[in-house]
C-alpha cells in the first residue's frame, strides 16, 4: 500500500463582523439572549439595516435560515443594498451546502471590504469546495496578509489547499506552516500538521524530532509515544513502532494509577492495543 494511502491528511469565526458596534451590547450573552436583546433593539429602531444583518447573524448561528434570509432582505430593503451583509449570506450559503452562492456572495463581501481577513478565508473555502485550487490558495494568501493576527486554523486550511498537489504542494505546505509555528508557537494542531507533512515527505528523523519535543513540554507522554508509533508504522518500520506502542501502553497503565479515567484515555489505549496486534503480524521492517 502506498505512503499516501498509508498517512492521509489529518470555526469559523462567528460574531457580529458587519451589525456594527449595536451588537457589542448582546456580546456575553448566550444565543436565545442575543436574539432577544436585538428583537428588542429592532423593535426600538425598526430602520436601522445593522441590526437586520445582526439577527441574521444569529439566526444563522441558531440554524434557523429561514429568519436569517429574511432579516437580510430586510436589511438590504433598508440600506438600499442590494449587498448589505453578504458576508452573512456567504455563511447562510456555505452553511446550506449552496458553494457557487457562497463563492459569489464572499467576493462581494472581499471586494467591498479588501482588508477582511475571514472574509478572504471565507472566499478561499468556498473556491477549494468548487476545485479551484489555485484561486483558493491566492484567496487565503490575501487572507494571511491582511490578517493582523492569524490563527491556526488559516495555516491549516491554507496548508490543506497546498497539500492536494503532490511533493511539492506537500513541502509548501509544511514551509506555510513552519511560518505559523514561528508566529504562534509549538501549537498542538501546527505541530501535528508539520508531522503529517514531514511524514508524507519522508522525512520521519523531522517528524519523530517534533513529537519529541511535544512530549517534553508535557506531561502525558503516552500520546505523543502513540503518536511516534504511528509514524514509523506508516513508513513501515514495524519493528520499532511495536517499541513506541508498547512504551506508550506502559506510560498509559502508570498514568492511570495517578489520574482518573477519561473517554480519551480508553480511545487512545483502544488504539494502541489494535496496533500492536497489527504490527506483530508483520513479519519483516521496512528499511
Amino acid at each position: 500500500m502506498s505512503l499516501q494511502k498509508r498517512h492521509p491528511k489529518l470555526v469559523l469565526t462567528v460574531g457580529w463582523l458587519l451589525a456594527g458596534a449595536c451588537c457589542a451590547v448582546f456580546a456575553h450573552d448566550g444565543l436565545d439572549g442575543r436574539l432577544a436583546r436585538i428583537d428588542v433593539a429592532i423593535a426600538e429602531q425598526p430602520l436601522d439595516a445593522e441590526l437586520f444583518v445582526g439577527r441574521a447573524e444569529l439566526h444563522r448561528q441558531h440554524e434557523d435560515p429561514t429568519r436569517a434570509w429574511a432579516d437580510l432582505r430586510q436589511a438590504r430593503h433598508l440600506a438600499n443594498d442590494a449587498s448589505r451583509g453578504a458576508l452573512i449570506e456567504a455563511r447562510l450559503a456555505r452553511d446550506l451546502g449552496w458553494w457557487h452562492a457562497a463563492r459569489r456572495a464572499a467576493r462581494v463581501h472581499t471586494q467591498k471590504h479588501p482588508s477582511d481577513g475571514p472574509g478572504h478565508q471565507l472566499h478561499a473555502e468556498t473556491l477549494a469546495q468548487l476545485g479551484r485550487s489555485a484561486d483558493a490558495l491566492a484567496a487565503y494568501q490575501r487572507a494571511l496578509s491582511v490578517e493582523a493576527s492569524p490563527g491556526p486554523d488559516l495555516y491549516l486550511a491554507a496548508a490543506a489547499t497546498l497539500s492536494g498537489q503532490g511533493a511539492a504542494g506537500q513541502l509548501a505546505a509544511l514551509l506555510l506552516i513552519e511560518e505559523g509555528i514561528q508566529q504562534l508557537g509549538n501549537q498542538v494542531a501546527l505541530v501535528l500538521e508539520a508531522v503529517s507533512l514531514e511524514t508524507s515527505l519522508g522525512r520521519v528523523d523531522g517528524a519523530l524530532a517534533r513529537l519529541d519535543a511535544l512530549a517534553q513540554a508535557s506531561g502525558r507522554r503516552e500520546r505523543w509515544l502513540s503518536a511516534r508509533g504511528d509514524v514509523l508504522w506508516a513508513v513501515e518500520r514495524f519493528a520499532e513502532a511495536r517499541v513506541e506502542y508498547a512504551a506508550s501502553l506502559d506510560a498509559l497503565k502508570v498514568g492511570a494509577r495517578r489520574r482518573s479515567h477519561t473517554a480519551a484515555a480508553e480511545r487512545l489505549q483502544s488504539h494502541i492495543v489494535e496496533r500492536l496486534a497489527l504490527v506483530s503480524e508483520q513479519p519483516t521492517q521496512k528499511r
